[in-house]
């Protein structure tokens, strides 16, 4: 596959590839050729394959959306880990 110009210089372009067998993320930082080789585990992930196809989604995703993605997970679960799961530990 072939990335072009990403939209800044902090935006990596994420894409989702798969199908009902197989599924793979990827983040591109750079513009330039890229080679992908996927793995199919048995006959039904080749007849999927050959009937339809891999579906590819792009999202485009920046430092600043990775770091509060994981501010905001940590959230989720931090809180319920004291000795009182009501009482959040910040």
């Amino acid at each position: 596959m072939k990335t072009f110009k990403p939209r800044s210089l902090t935006c990596s372009d994420v894409f989702l590839f798969g199908n009902t067998e197989v599924w793979h993320i990827d983040s591109f930082f750079f513009s330039g050729s890229h080679v992908l080789e996927f793995k199919l585990e048995g006959e039904d992930a080749i007849v999927d394959l050959k009937k339809n196809g891999f579906q590819t989604f792009m999202f485009c995703d920046s430092y600043r959306d990775e770091i509060m993605s994981i501010i905001t997970t940590l959230k989720a679960f931090i809180g319920g880990l004291g000795v009182n799961g009501k009482i959040p530990l910040f």
